[in-house]
C-alpha cells in the first residue's frame, strides 16, 4: 500500500502522490532565493518563482519564512556577513595603516569581481536604499577603513576616500561582469592589484621612511 500523500515515509522522504523527494531545508530555499534575488533584485522576484525553482509549493516556503521580505533579508545577511568577515580579516593583520587599507581595497575589489551574488545585492540595494551600506554588515569594516585613512592624514577625509575606494571596486566588478576577466582589463587579478595600489596611494599616502 502506498504511503499517504503529503506524509513522510520511514526513510524521511516527503511523499506526494507517487513521487518521493528529500525534504527541503531552509538552507536550500535560501541558496535558490539568493541566486534569484542577486540576479534580478527584490521587486522582480516572486515567492512563487522561488518555490518553483526549489520544486516546492508556496505553503512550503511560508512554512519556513513569514514573507518575501524575511526571505530576502536572510539572503542579504548571509552574503554580506561572509564578505564582511573577509574585509575585517584584511584590516586586522599587523601592518601599517597604508598596508591595511591596501589589503582592504584589494579584498573588496576581488570579492566584488569574483562573487556575482555579492555584486548583485550591492547594486540592487544601492537602488532600493541609498546610503544603506554603513548600516549593513559591511558598515563596520568600511568605517574601520575610514579611521585608518584618517590616521594617515591630518585632514579628515577618510569617508570621501572610502567612497572612492568603494566606487572603484564596483566599477572594476561591473566591467569584469560585462567583458570577462581578460588580463589587460578592469576586473582581472593583475588589473585589480595595479589599480588598488594607485587608488590607495591617493586615498591613504604611505608615510615616507624617516
Amino acid at each position: 500500500m502506498s504511503p499517504t500523500p503529503g506524509k513522510r515515509s520511514s526513510s524521511g522522504l516527503r511523499v506526494r502522490g507517487s513521487i518521493t523527494r528529500p525534504s527541503v531545508t531552509p538552507g536550500v530555499i535560501l541558496k535558490t532565493a539568493r541566486r534569484l534575488f542577486a540576479q534580478r533584485g527584490f521587486d522582480a522576484v516572486t515567492v512563487r518563482e522561488i518555490a518553483a525553482a526549489c520544486g516546492l509549493t508556496l505553503p512550503s516556503i511560508y512554512h519556513f519564512f513569514e514573507n518575501k521580505e524575511q526571505l530576502y533579508r536572510g539572503c542579504l545577511a548571509a552574503v554580506l556577513e561572509a564578505a564582511a568577515q573577509t574585509l575585517q580579516a584584511a584590516l586586522s593583520e599587523h601592518a601599517s595603516a597604508h598596508q591595511r587599507v591596501e589589503r582592504f581595497t584589494l579584498a573588496l575589489c576581488t570579492l566584488l569581481a569574483e562573487d556575482g551574488e555579492l555584486l548583485g545585492f550591492v547594486q540592487h540595494e544601492n537602488l532600493r536604499h541609498p546610503g544603506w551600506i554603513t548600516a549593513s554588515p559591511l558598515g563596520p569594516p568600511l568605517l574601520a577603513c575610514v579611521e585608518l585613512i584618517d590616521s594617515c592624514d591630518a585632514t579628515p577625509r577618510g569617508m570621501h576616500a572610502a567612497e572612492s575606494i568603494l566606487a572603484h571596486a564596483l566599477g572594476q566588478a561591473i566591467v569584469r561582469q560585462a567583458f570577462g576577466p581578460a588580463p589587460w582589463q578592469a576586473g582581472s587579478p593583475d588589473e585589480i592589484a595595479r589599480s588598488t595600489r594607485w587608488i590607495v596611494t591617493a586615498a591613504c599616502p604611505d608615510p615616507a621612511p624617516k
